[in-house]
């Protein structure tokens, strides 16, 4: 369950680095974030602060790569979405998931016993974007996971 635990934690944050490394230093994300009349104006040192990693991966790299985004239209999405729910289960848990229970409850220690390998939902959202790019990180051409 610990290397569960660290593998999940690790994932996200290996998403998150993927994203922030992907978007050029020039780059300039305009969105109506808080309000429709207003245009706010995001470089990178506050969309790597301030914009969701959900928002970074479905918004912001089809924008830059310009591939479809992946949300809603494909498995490595689906797969995002459960990996960062575990995730924010484990850095936000509550009450419920810490309680004892039986087999037929789900709770975190259920789901993290059951989950797909972190590191093939990370892996699987970064080749989503990576098999368009021209010049691939060099580590995708030789990882051995599947």
């Amino acid at each position: 369950i610990e290397l569960m635990i660290g593998a999940t934690t690790m994932a996200h944050t290996a998403l998150e680095a993927f994203a922030n490394e992907i978007i050029p230093d020039d780059y300039e994300y305009h969105t109506n974030k808080r309000s429709e009349i207003i245009l706010e104006v995001y470089n990178k040192e506050k969309i790597e602060r301030y914009i969701s990693l959900g928002e970074k991966l479905s918004v912001i790299l089809p924008h830059i790569l310009d591939v479809t985004s992946p949300k809603g239209a494909s498995n490595c999405w689906a797969g995002y979405k459960k990996l960062k729910n575990l995730r924010d289960r484990l850095i936000h848990m509550k009450s419920f998931d810490r309680k004892s229970s039986g087999p037929d409850q789900e709770t975190i220690w259920d789901s993290l016993i059951k989950a797909e390998a972190p590191l093939r939902r990370a892996k699987a959202i970064i080749y989503y974007f990576t098999k368009k790019m021209d010049t691939k990180p060099q580590w995708t051409t030789v990882c051995p996971i599947k």
